[in-house]
C-alpha cells in the first residue's frame, strides 16, 4: 500500500509527530511518503493551486494532517492531484476543520475519481476498521487508530504490556512501557494520565476524549486478560 502523509511545519508539531511515527513503524509492505507544508494563514484561498507542494506522488491512501483551515480547504485539490482510493483526515481540533468545512470537503471529494471514501476520525485515535469502508483505510486502521493492548498480569499487577494497534501519535507505546508492574486496579487511571503526559497534542476540547480512549483500551485489555486466565 502506498501512503502519502501531508502535514504542516508548525510550532505545535502535532502533524510532524504523527507523520514521523507512522513512517517509522508502518509495516514493511507499506510505502510511506511524507510532504511538509507551511502554515496557511489566509482564511479563504482564491488560488488554491499555488499552495500545493510540487511533485506530489500518486498514492492508495492520503492522510492529511491539517493544523489550519487553509490546508483543510486544499484537501479536494490534493485528492485531485494524488488520486487516492481513500482519504483520512483526523480532526484533533474543531478549529482546524469545523463541521461546515468538513461537509463541504466531503461533498467535493466524493465527486472525484477514483476516491471511494473520506473519513474524519475525531480524535485520530478513535479510528477503527469498522469506521472505514475502503480496503486501504481499513488496512491503515488495523495498525493505527484506537489503541489495542495485550496485557498479562501476575496476581494484582501487570507483568507485561504489548500493543496490537497503536495510537497514530505513538503514545500507546509510551503508555505500555509505564504500565508494566502497575497495579491492575490503577492501570486505567494511569493510562489516562500517561496519555496526557506524553503529551497529547490534540486541542484542549479533544484531549479529554482521547485520554478516555486510552483508559477504555486498558480496561478492555484487563478484561480480556482475566477471561484468558479463567479459560
Amino acid at each position: 500500500m502506498k501512503v502519502l502523509i501531508v502535514y504542516q511545519d508548525t510550532e505545535r508539531g502535532w502533524g510532524q509527530r504523527i507523520a514521523d511515527f507512522i513512517a517509522d513503524t508502518a509495516p514493511g509492505r507499506w510505502s510511506v511518503d511524507e510532504r511538509k507544508m507551511q502554515p496557511i494563514y489566509q482564511p479563504v484561498l482564491d488560488e488554491p493551486q499555488q499552495y500545493l507542494p510540487q511533485g506530489l506522488p500518486e498514492a492508495d491512501l492520503l492522510v492529511v494532517l491539517a493544523e489550519d483551515t487553509g490546508l483543510s480547504q486544499l484537501i479536494p485539490d490534493l485528492v485531485e492531484n494524488i488520486r487516492p482510493e481513500a482519504v483520512i483526515v483526523p480532526v484533533d481540533s474543531e478549529e482546524w476543520l469545523p463541521v461546515g468545512l468538513r461537509n463541504q470537503v466531503r461533498k467535493k471529494v466524493e465527486k472525484l475519481e477514483p476516491t471511494d471514501e473520506i473519513v474524519f476520525p475525531a480524535p485520530f485515535c478513535s479510528l477503527t476498521e469498522g469506521s472505514c469502508g475502503s480496503r486501504y483505510a481499513r488496512e491503515f486502521a488495523r495498525c493505527f487508530g484506537r489503541p489495542v493492548y495485550r496485557l498479562a498480569a501476575c496476581g494484582e499487577r501487570i507483568r507485561s504490556a504489548e500493543i496490537e494497534r497503536s495510537a497514530p501519535c505513538g503514545n500507546a507505546r509510551y503508555i505500555a512501557e509505564r504500565l508494566q508492574n502497575c497495579s491492575c486496579e490503577e492501570a486505567p487511571r494511569r493510562a489516562g494520565l500517561y496519555h496526557q503526559l506524553y503529551p497529547c497534542l490534540a486541542a484542549l476540547e479533544i484531549i479529554h476524549d482521547s485520554a478516555h480512549i486510552s483508559k477504555a483500551a486498558v480496561k478492555r485489555a484487563l478484561s480480556a486478560e482475566k477471561v484468558d486466565d479463567e479459560s
